[in-house]
């Protein structure tokens, strides 16, 4: 069996994560506005990622938390927001993930076409381009994230260990195919037709080295403390991430999209267990955007509190990385998603320009809908059903 051998060149350096001027509480933020400042890429740069404040209103962070215990409540018997001696029902597996498939709601487009939103991520991509010009970017759809509090649960306050997920690093990606022919990853990212919605899960972790700089986000739905559970990563790790490899060319070598480690000879290396040592906790106020470049070591912990944790993954890509083949069948899905919701008529440019709709034939419905609005025909035929919100206690 091949194993590693510890190489202290390539671990990444010992260094401490600031916190914020003015909350110690909280890892240190930037202004959306200082998001193209040398100041942001520079801590960019250095630690890997970057965390960008008050991005999302208050008000729409708490309807995503809504939307959020109405589906739980909507799809498990017996589960109420209210009673937590009745949230077991939900058995939270995958980390606090909603599903296997992405989430199509009115809040979660809403926070996928945030302008905030897309000028954080557009800032990052362009930072390899010196900011000279806007690289066109599409978001991700994925799933939402709830990590149940852990401690004073039920009417005797008790508390629940089985509901902690694991402690755990990762990537995100495929990393001998990150770095080798990237020919394989584009011949199975083009061949992706969206008929099944989880092939908008499966395009994440698709990667390669030539398609310049891959970010990976989430953002943050309520404050959140070191013991509440959330990100930890390992910062500088993306600078020793080919070293790390290049260093293990008989690592035992896996094909297709995956999360590394994905075995227990990845995950019991001497050299893992020193690279994981050195995660650091990332703690995020409400409305905070956490964005972090896809080479870096990056994970949870479990939450260990009274307080709930909400987050919603999020990445961009670059347009130009589909063909039109695959820009067009995923356009059409994703209209067929939007009018599901009625989301239309709240359809702003930038959910236009980010789910990727310019362009396409999608486009060209979307405008024949707002000419019939505007000429009183009866437009496309659309599914107004929309589910009613849960109130979520304090």
């Amino acid at each position: 069996m091949a194993s590693f051998h510890a190489n202290t060149s390539i671990i990444p350096d010992k260094i401490q994560i600031p916190v914020d001027e003015a909350d110690c509480r909280f890892t240190q933020s930037f202004a959306v506005d200082a998001s193209r400042s040398k100041e942001a890429e520079s801590f960019f740069n250095q630690f890997g990622f970057i965390i960008f404040k008050d991005v999302i209103e208050p008000s729409l962070c708490k309807q995503v938390r809504c939307s959020m215990w109405s589906h739980l409540e909507d799809t498990i018997p017996g589960f109420h927001q209210k009673d937590n001696s009745t949230w077991h029902l939900w058995p939270g597996k995958g980390f606090g993930m909603s599903g296997k498939s992405p989430v199509f709601s009115t809040q979660t487009l809403e926070l996928r076409q945030n302008s905030k939103v897309y000028e954080s991520f557009s800032s990052i991509m362009n930072y390899k381009n010196n900011n000279d010009s806007n690289v066109d970017i599409v978001c991700s759809h994925d799933r939402w994230i709830l990590y149940r509090k852990t401690m004073g649960i039920g009417p005797i306050y008790q508390e629940r260990p089985d509901w902690r997920t694991k402690r755990n690093v990762h990537l995100d990606m495929n990393p001998w195919e990150y770095h080798g022919n990237p020919q394989i990853v584009y011949n199975r990212i083009n061949n992706l037709r969206y008929s099944n919605v989880r092939d908008f899960i499966t395009e994440n972790n698709e990667v390669s080295h030539d398609m310049g700089i891959c970010v990976q986000g989430i953002i943050n739905l309520k404050d959140n403390f070191i013991n509440d559970g959330g990100t930890i990563v390992v910062p500088g790790s993306h600078l020793t991430h080919r070293a790390y490899f290049n260093a293990n060319p008989n690592i035992m070598k896996c094909e297709g999209p995956m999360q590394f480690p994905s075995c227990h000879e990845h995950k019991n290396s001497e050299i893992w267990s020193d690279i994981e040592q050195r995660a650091q906790r990332v703690c995020l106020q409400e409305g905070s955007l956490l964005i972090w470049d896809q080479r870096l070591v990056h994970g949870s912990s479990p939450n260990m509190s009274h307080s709930n944790r909400f987050g919603f993954p999020i990445r961009f890509f670059k347009k130009s990385l589909m063909t039109q083949e695959r820009s067009e069948a995923r356009a059409f899905t994703l209209m067929k998603q939007i009018n599901e919701i009625n989301f239309g008529p709240q359809l702003s440019n930038i959910g236009r320009k980010v789910f990727g709709l310019e362009g396409t034939h999608a486009e060209k419905l979307i405008k024949l809908n707002e000419i019939s609005d505007e000429v009183g025909v009866e437009p496309m035929p659309q599914d107004t059903t929309q589910k009613g919100e849960a109130a979520e206690s304090v």
